[in-house]
């Protein structure tokens, strides 16, 4: 997953292996970039399937960081899904672009 505030000219990549430790983490650095005066905007940029977009979607509704943070997700990625691994891998490359530029603008 990826994350850019918007207009800070910042993003950060996470990869990992435990998506519940990553979330939490990203969920707290959001937290600190949205709470300035005025509130940063930022993008979240998920690779993830279709239910992990869901569940990051609650999870910014759950802590009220969905008014200052733009999910970016790719709708075609999916847990039963039958694409090889580089359709995977290049979809979420434009995922994590589509994040980084809208962060730039």
């Amino acid at each position: 997953d990826a994350l850019a505030p918007i207009g800070k000219g910042q993003n950060m990549l996470f990869v990992g292996h435990d998506i519940e430790d990553m979330r939490r983490y990203v969920t707290d650095i959001l937290s600190i970039q949205t709470k300035g005066n005025p509130p940063t905007k930022c993008v979240y940029a998920s690779t993830g399937t279709k239910e992990d977009n869901e569940q990051i979607k609650n999870l910014l509704e759950s802590t009220a960081l969905d008014k200052d943070v733009v999910l970016v997700t790719g709708d075609s990625i999916s847990s039963n899904n039958n694409k090889d691994e580089a359709s995977l891998a290049a979809e979420a490359t434009v995922v994590a672009a589509t994040a980084f530029a809208l962060g730039a603008t």
